[in-house]
């Protein structure tokens, strides 16, 4: 290869490693849009529920109080997507940064898990990050629900990243329609957990969910978005 080929060569790899793999808050600026601390039963009338007997607050340990989710839930979901649910109300995110902190408190029964919604367009159209206190074949996952299916786009199963029960921890998704990237980071990783691509869902709402017989809450919620408006 000449040292010209070379060098053109070497500039798309950089330029490719900037644009999509460097930090969102890197290339544009980037403003808080929604930030949650859960300090009072009252903040749950910002978001929606799939069934609101499941949600509370709670304030067990806290500075300010938490959401906590628990039990089974009535609502019926498509197969293999989580029956707990909540939406944050009136908010659409195209290119957002998500920070949350969550802690699983199952003493029995099925392993816990942590679904993280975004782009929501319906209960059937969605994407949702699923997070476990074991090793299942879609723990660590990054899951596209589409109608009646659902679709695994990335995987960061490893059974040296183990979510500890009983233990918060900090989980950070970043997610760019333009550039099709959503990427995971758990407990202030620098190396994605998690690193998917998918153009089909590219605005929509943020929320969480598990799936039935789970106990955990939720805690600090915060979005960020570019400051340009046009997201």
């Amino acid at each position: 290869m000449s040292p010209f080929l070379q060098f053109i060569l070497a500039f798309v790899v950089l330029s490719y490693t900037v644009l999509f793999l460097s930090d969102p808050a890197d290339r544009m600026n980037y403003t808080v849009a929604y930030e949650q601390t859960f300090d009072s039963a009252a903040v749950l009338e910002q978001f929606d529920f799939s069934s609101r007997e499941n949600w509370g607050f709670a304030r067990e340990g806290r500075e300010t109080g938490a959401l906590r989710f628990s039990g089974h839930s009535p609502y019926l979901p498509p197969p293999g997507t989580p029956a707990l649910i909540g939406i944050l109300s009136h908010r659409l995110f195209r290119e957002f940064v998500l920070e949350l902190d969550a802690i699983l408190e199952n003493e029995e029964g099925p392993a816990g898990d942590l679904c993280l919604i975004f782009n929501f367009q319906d209960p059937r159209h969605y994407y949702y990050l699923h997070l476990r206190d074991n090793d299942g074949h879609v723990a660590w996952s990054v899951v596209l629900v589409r109608d009646a299916a659902r679709e695994v786009l990335a995987s960061g199963t490893s059974r040296d990243r183990l979510w500890a029960p009983f233990q918060w921890h900090h989980i950070r998704i970043e997610r760019s329609a333009e550039f099709g990237f959503i990427r995971v980071y758990l407990d202030g990783q620098r190396e994605p957990l998690v690193l998917a691509e998918d153009y089909r869902y590219t605005n929509g709402a943020v929320g969480f969910g598990s799936f039935n017989g789970n106990t955990g809450m939720l805690d600090n919620l915060k979005v960020w978005k570019p400051d340009s408006g046009l997201y």
